[in-house]
């Protein structure tokens, strides 16, 4: 097989596309200058010359050098190897996490990293200097140095202690009080009771109005929503999806109606603190198309407000009722809950991204020309992520990819 040394700012998305290794030789050897104070992100690409899984990775040598890929740690701090697939003509990215060695500044190491695959082995040698340059926090601050991988495999706070401020929940037969909140779980383990209520002023034809509690600044809150069933006479073990609207828009009884006809219980939910106008459509201006809410809510500012606490931020708000909205139809005894979809369009196609990669309860998963990764896409989220760094974990891709549900991006 052969090896290829990419760098770490660079993201292997496309993992047939070849065309990222143009201008790159194959590596047998690398020497590496590196902060003897970060943890440095080492990226490989592997590409199969006839090998169809590497077995194993061994490092050995001055540095200590961990593979993400092949040295797993998991939940409960037991360890375990586990092998790597190949495939011919597909790039396999591989990351190492050579640990900080903060005394070594000015110094160098060597080490090898073996690579053990169905037909034979191969190693990589490092020639490594440390520089003197200060890396805060061992690269953990910076999310483009890809420090934050040696996460996966911590066997920190393993124990069942929370850390301070936060004190434990108390739990008493299915009830659990936490952080100052009480939830009653139901049979299924999920939270038994969503709170909403109906308002029939907002009813159009059989298109219910309601409001969904999803509270905002500590303060009790209400999103509107708009709820259909398919006209059908047996209700029961149906299929559901949860709609979620773009920047400047609001729940679409339209958008519900259309799910409707094709059999499936929908449920649009507003993620800005707005209620439609009965007035108002697909096409509406927004003073056309809705009037603000009576309960508090943030308002989408395009990330600007990135000066508040995450939790006070339209995105984070914003996110979180949209997962309600998701355990709102899991609540429904005419939804089977394997078959709930999600459907987002444009700030609602990067928001279904964002909880896909957190909410595995989703069947399917629809994003309309909004997704992750968008800081380096040349758009304006991108440019707004750019503009507002606190909100790269939620632009971050990788949640995404390490789920099973199937996503149609549009």
């Amino acid at each position: 097989m052969k090896l290829f040394f990419v760098d770490r700012k660079i993201q292997i998305k496309k993992f047939y596309d070849l065309s990222v290794l143009d201008g790159l030789e194959p590596v047998e050897s690398l020497a590496l200058s590196i902060p003897a104070s970060e943890n440095y992100a080492l990226q490989l690409a592997v590409l199969s010359e006839g090998e169809r899984k590497i077995e194993s990775v061994e490092c050995t040598g001055d540095a200590e050098i961990t593979c993400i890929n092949t040295q797993i740690c998991d939940k409960f701090g037991r360890k375990y190897e586990r092998s790597v697939d190949l495939k011919s003509e597909k790039i396999q990215p591989m990351f190492f996490i050579i640990a900080a060695m903060p005394g070594m500044a000015g110094g160098s190491a060597q080490a090898d990293i073996k690579f053990s695959t169905d037909i034979g082995a191969q190693k990589l040698h490092l020639e490594i200097s440390y520089t003197d340059e200060r890396v805060e926090n061992g690269g953990f601050n910076d999310l483009w140095r890809l420090s934050r991988l040696a996460w996966l495999n911590s066997n920190k706070f393993l124990n069942s202690k929370p850390v301070s401020p936060y004190v434990p929940p108390v739990i008493d037969d299915k009830k659990i009080k936490i952080l100052g909140r009480n939830i009653e779980i139901g049979e299924n383990g999920l939270p038994k009771q969503v709170e909403y209520y109906f308002d029939e002023s907002q009813d159009i034809d059989s298109i219910k109005g309601l409001y969904i509690r999803s509270d905002y600044n500590n303060e009790e809150s209400y999103a509107f929503a708009y709820l259909g069933y398919p006209n059908v006479e047996n209700k029961h073990d149906l299929p559901a999806i949860l709609l979620l609207h773009g920047g400047g828009g609001t729940a679409y009884y339209e958008w519900v109606k259309r799910w409707n006809e094709k059999g499936f219980i929908a449920l649009a939910i507003d993620l800005e603190g707005h209620v439609p106008l009965k007035s108002g459509n697909l096409t509406s201006y927004p003073n056309e198309l809705y009037t603000k809410s009576k309960y508090d809510a943030p308002n989408n500012v395009n990330l600007n407000d990135g000066n508040k606490e995450v939790e006070q931020t339209w995105l984070y708000y914003a996110t979180k009722t949209a997962i309600i909205g998701n355990s709102f139809l899991h609540s429904l005894e005419e939804v089977n809950s394997q078959k709930i979809g999600l459907c987002g369009i444009s700030w609602g196609g990067y928001i279904s991204s964002i909880i896909s990669g957190y909410d595995d309860r989703f069947d399917f998963v629809i994003p309309i020309y909004c997704l992750l990764g968008m800081e380096e896409s040349g758009t304006p989220i991108g440019s707004y992520v750019t503009q507002n760094p606190k909100f790269r974990v939620f632009d971050d891709i990788t949640p995404i990819t390490l789920v099973d549900t199937p996503i149609h991006f549009v």
